[in-house]
Order: structure tokens, then C-alpha cells, then sequence
């Protein structure tokens, strides 16, 4: 539940509170030895340094979420993958930030995890259209209208 409020916290631009928060949630996970919700803590908190402007600390938590995640999780895998690419891109590591990315939402993809593959091309698309490669962005924008709400069918 911590880092459920850290994660809104954080959408909401309240990043110190965040942080708490989220600190507060990876400590706990690591006293319980829960890997695969420590590993999405740790890369929640990675994001909310790269909002700060707090690179280093970014760097240092999307590797250990890198490190902490179950080498069959494949959820987190991939999220981890795309903290680990918002942190690559903050660092101007573009390269590499574009191929985390793009193997994250190839992965959420095949797997069929649809709105965790939204939330990845959504950070794709932005990735691309920050740098002015707007013809790279296009594709996966169309990818992103397939699956928008309006193209599932409704809830009877």
C-alpha cells in the first residue's frame, strides 16, 4: 500500500512525498525478502530521482531493481528495463535508453500485458518525441491507439 501512495504521490508532482514513501516501501520489502514488489519500489524511487534531478541516486535504485527482480518475473523485467531507459535518457545515454525501451515493449507486447504496455509506449513515445524523432514516434503511437480504451470493447 506504500508504494502504491508513493506511486500516486509521484504522478501527482508531490516527489518529495514520494520519495518518503517509497523509501519507507523498499525498506519493508527488504525486511520481508519480497523480491518482485521490492524490485518495483526500488524502480518507482529510480523515476522519482530522475524527476528530481537527482541522477546518481536514479542510476543507483534502477540497478538494484535491475538486480532484485526474479529472473522469472517476467513483468518486472521489462518495467524494470523502462526505469532503468528514463534514467538513461536523463543521463543523454540515448542509445542505450532506446534499446531498454524498445526491448521492454517488444517483451510486454509478446506477453500480452497490455496496460503495462501502454504505460512503456507511452515513455517510448515521449523518449522519441523529446529528441525531435518524430517519424521514429509515429509507429508506435499507432500502437498505442490499438490499444487506447475506446478500441476494447466495453464492460457489459
Amino acid at each position: 500500500m506504500t508504494m502504491m501512495l508513493g506511486r500516486s504521490a509521484a504522478s501527482q508532482g508531490e516527489l518529495a512525498r514520494a520519495e518518503k514513501l517509497l523509501l519507507d516501501a523498499t525498506r519493508t520489502m527488504k525486511g520481508l525478502n519480497d523480491r518482485s514488489q521490492l524490485c518495483e519500489g526500488q524502480r518507482s524511487l529510480a523515476e522519482v530521482y530522475v524527476g528530481m534531478g537527482r541522477l546518481e541516486e536514479a542510476e543507483r535504485y534502477a540497478l538494484e531493481a535491475r538486480e532484485s527482480v526474479g529472473p522469472d518475473d517476467r513483468l518486472s523485467l521489462s518495467t524494470t528495463k523502462v526505469s532503468l531507459a528514463v534514467v538513461r535518457a536523463a543521463q543523454r545515454r540515448d542509445d542505450e535508453a532506446e534499446k531498454l525501451f524498445r526491448a521492454a515493449v517488444e517483451e510486454l507486447e509478446r506477453y500480452q500485458m497490455r496496460a503495462i504496455e501502454r504505460w512503456a509506449l507511452c515513455k517510448l513515445v515521449g523518449f522519441y518525441r523529446e529528441r525531435g524523432r518524430e517519424d521514429e514516434a509515429v509507429g508506435y503511437e499507432e500502437r498505442l491507439a490499438e490499444l487506447s480504451p475506446s478500441r476494447i470493447a466495453p464492460m457489459a
